[in-house]
């Protein structure tokens, strides 16, 4: 029942960015809802074991830390490409 709830809901909010004028905001806010439906319907615990360690985390305390540290080393990239760069004739 609930998976039907959310299709829905997807269509609803993809119609009204193809009705709306201003379809940036509209196009955020169904990112900003996925994302929290995706959030709140992933809570169960994942242990990942690395050599001796062994670390039991939610996942929604997880995928917004490896959504963070994907984009700091996609930055970190960036600008260290930045930088090695050679100036132009």
């Amino acid at each position: 029942m609930t998976k039907k709830i959310v299709i829905i809901v997807v269509l609803i909010v993809l119609l009204a960015i193809v009705l709306a004028q201003n379809t940036q905001v509209v196009t955020y806010r169904f990112l900003l809802w996925t994302i929290g439906i995706s959030q709140i319907m992933n809570t169960q615990v994942v242990t990942y074991r690395f050599l001796l360690w062994t670390i039991s985390i939610s996942q929604i305390i997880l995928a917004p830390l490896v959504a963070a540290a994907g984009f700091l080393l996609g930055y970190l990239v960036a600008t260290l490409k930045k930088r090695k760069k050679p100036a132009g004739p």
